[in-house]
C-alpha cells in the first residue's frame, strides 16, 4: 500500500508540472515494472535459499546465498543501467512515438538509468527478508523510507521533474539502505537457531 501511495504521490505532482513531464514520470514507472520482473528473479533465489538456510540451522550457507545472490543482482543492475544509457532513444520509442516526448524523456533519461542500481537491493532484502520472515523489519523500512520520501519531495519541488524523479530514486535506495540497516538480526536468526540445536 505505501509503494502504491508513494508512486502516485510522485505522479500526482508531475501532474502539477506539465502533461509532458506526467507522461515522463509514467513512462519511467512503466520502465521500472519492467525492470522489477528482472531485479525480482534473485530475490525469488534468495527468498527460497535464505529460507533452506535458516532451517537448516546453517548460518554459512547464510552468508554464501546472501552475499552471492546480492553480487549476481548488483552486476545485472549495472548491465541493466549500461544498456538504458547507451540504447535511449531506441527504448524510448518503445513506449511512445511522440517526438516531443522522446525528446522530453531524453533530458531525464539519467533517473531512467539510476533505478535499477538504486533499486536492486530493496528488491533483494524483500527476498531476504521473507525468506527469514522478518516481516516486522520490512514493514518498519518501508514506513521510514515512505517518509524519507515525503521528506525529499518537500526538498526538490523546486527542481521540477528532476527533482520528483530524484527523489524517486532516492526513496528506492533508502528502502535498501534502511534494510541492510537490520541484516544483522537475519544472521542472529540463523545463529540463535544453531544454539537451540
Amino acid at each position: 500500500a505505501l509503494l502504491i501511495l508513494c508512486e502516485a504521490t510522485v505522479l500526482n505532482q508531475a501532474a502539477k508540472l506539465s502533461d509532458l513531464d506526467l507522461a515522463t514520470c509514467q513512462l519511467v514507472f512503466t520502465l521500472f515494472a519492467i525492470l522489477a520482473f528482472a531485479l525480482d528473479s534473485f530475490a525469488y533465489a534468495a527468498e527460497a535459499l535464505v529460507g533452506e538456510a535458516i532451517g537448516k540451522r546453517n548460518s554459512t550457507d547464510l552468508r554464501i546465498v546472501i552475499r552471492r545472490t546480492n553480487s549476481l543482482a548488483a552486476g545485472i543492475a549495472l548491465l541493466i543501467a549500461a544498456i538504458l544509457w547507451l540504447g535511449d532513444t531506441v527504448i524510448i520509442r518503445l513506449f511512445t512515438t511522440q517526438a516531443a516526448l522522446t525528446a522530453h524523456a531524453q533530458t531525464h533519461w539519467l533517473w531512467a538509468c539510476l533505478l535499477a542500481p538504486a533499486s536492486f537491493m530493496a528488491f533483494q532484502l524483500d527476498g531476504i527478508f521473507v525468506g527469514a520472515t522478518r516481516g516486522q523489519d520490512m514493514r518498519n523500512a518501508m514506513i521510514f523510507s515512505t517518509g524519507g520520501l515525503g521528506v525529499a519531495l518537500l526538498l526538490l519541488a523546486p527542481w521540477g521533474l528532476d527533482g520528483l524523479l530524484a527523489a524517486f530514486v532516492g526513496y528506492l535506495g533508502l528502502r535498501g539502505a534502511s534494510l541492510w540497516w537490520h541484516i544483522d538480526q537475519v544472521y542472529a536468526q540463523a545463529s540463535r537457531t544453531t544454539k537451540q540445536r
